[in-house]
Formats: C-alpha cells, sequence, structure tokens
C-alpha cells in the first residue's frame, strides 16, 4: 500500500482509507524505521507541540496545527505481532496525523474556521509577494536588457534569413520537439530520480527538525537554515520533473 504511492509524493506516512482501502490500517517510514500499524489504538499522549504539516490527501497545502508532543500507541504488524510503540516530536506528529486518518479526520479538521481562513489568506499573501517581487526584479532587468535584445533579434533576422529563409531544417524541429518533451514516464531511470529526490526532500526536512533542540547554537541554525535550502531544491525539482 505504502510504496509507490506514499514514496513518489515525498510522505513519511500514509493510511489505508487514502488509497481507498477501508481497513484500519497505516505505515510510518521514515526510512532507518518503519512502522505497520494495524488496527492501531492510541494508549496515551502527553504534552503539546505545534508544527506545520502536510498531507498527501490535499497536495501543496500546508497548515500549523497542534498535537501531542509525546504518544504511545498499540498496533500489531502485518504478521498479527503486536508492538507498543512510543513517538516523540516530529515521528509524534506523523504517526497522530495517521491514526487520524482512520477516523476520517483531516488536519483542517483540527482547526477552528478562523483558523484556517487566517492560514490560507497567510499563504495567498506570501504567494502574492512572491509574485510581486518577481515581477519587480523583472522590470528592474527588462530595461537594462531592452537594447541587447533588440540587437539580438536583427542578429537572429539576419542569422535565419542566411540559413534558408528563416525555416528551420528538420533536424533543427526535431531537435526542439526533443528538448520540449520529458522522458517517459515509465522509464526506469526516469521514475528512480523522481523517487530520490523525493525520499530527499523529506528526510532533509525531518534532520532540520530534529536539530531543533540545538537551534540556539550558531552552527547548528547556519546547517538548518542550508538544510532548508536543500529540501525546497530537492521538492521543487521533484514538482518540475513530475509535470508530464
Amino acid at each position: 500500500m505504502s510504496g509507490y504511492t506514499m514514496h513518489a509524493a515525498g510522505g513519511i506516512g500514509i493510511a489505508a482509507p487514502q488509497v481507498g482501502v477501508p481497513l484500519q490500517v497505516a505505515v510510518v517510514d521514515i526510512g532507518w524505521e518503519r512502522w505497520e500499524l494495524v488496527n492501531p489504538e492510541l494508549v496515551a499522549a502527553d504534552g503539546e507541540q505545534e508544527s506545520r504539516e502536510g498531507c498527501l490527501s490535499i497536495p501543496s497545502v500546508r497548515l500549523t496545527v497542534r498535537r501531542p508532543a509525546r504518544v504511545t500507541v498499540r498496533a500489531k504488524d502485518r504478521r498479527g505481532v503486536e508492538q507498543l510503540i512510543v513517538a516523540e516530536g516530529a515521528l509524534a506528529r506523523v504517526v497522530c496525523h495517521e491514526l487520524d486518518h482512520l477516523r476520517g479526520v483531516l488536519m483542517v479538521d483540527l482547526l477552528s474556521e478562523d483558523e484556517w481562513w487566517q492560514q490560507l489568506m497567510g499563504e495567498l499573501l506570501a504567494a502574492a509577494q512572491t509574485l510581486d517581487t518577481a515581477a519587480e526584479q523583472n522590470g528592474q532587468t527588462e530595461d537594462s536588457d531592452g537594447a541587447m535584445a533588440e540587437e539580438m533579434r536583427v542578429d537572429g533576422e539576419i542569422a535565419k534569413a542566411e540559413a534558408g529563409g528563416g525555416r528551420k531544417t528538420p533536424d533543427a524541429e526535431n531537435a526542439d520537439k526533443a528538448e520540449q518533451r520529458l522522458l517517459p514516464v515509465d522509464d526506469p531511470d526516469w521514475r528512480a530520480a523522481l523517487d530520490l529526490l523525493a525520499d530527499a526532500a523529506w528526510k532533509l526536512t525531518l534532520a532540520a527538525e530534529w536539530l531543533n533542540e540545538w537551534a540556539d547554537r550558531p552552527k547548528v541554525a547556519q546547517a538548518q537554515a542550508r538544510i532548508a535550502e536543500a529540501a525546497a531544491m530537492a521538492e521543487a525539482a521533484h514538482k518540475v520533473l513530475s509535470i508530464d
């Protein structure tokens, strides 16, 4: 159940209802450890933490929600062996997130209507500011590049005329088409690259979060910033390459 669906999307947990299976089953996979939760039961929950979360059921949405800081869960694995799992911090959030799915609860349900709208508007404003900044930077370069662009256009027209009336050769057209096409989605090397990018993004994010305990140390804070940048780059590359 968890294989391609969870890892390709950069997730570290998934519940059976998310893939249309009406069973009380979930999987948490943090790379070096994997938990199979069959008929899980929340035994204890302590403390409180607040952090941003994503969800495979509502892609591209990130919300700040409150979760227990530490949880104890009793569940069986796929072989029916009972296990008692104690999770803290980021792992506690993942476990609670998947248990909520088994109850039909999404992270948006943990927020009041006012909290939901406040966070949604915050995301929209941040996106608008990013677009404004990009547009402003683009406008600043347009004037300085205008003369050069015109010169390049004229040179290009001359080159086209010299090459044969401005028409591209069949080889040139084929080369352009080849550059515009992505590799086939069923190509094993292409899929492996996507999986590696997805794994890298969530593992880097998790690593940055687990360093929070020492974030007051300058070197750790600096490392966290670089890790966050690397995770964002890996996630962005994954999204670009996932577009057919």
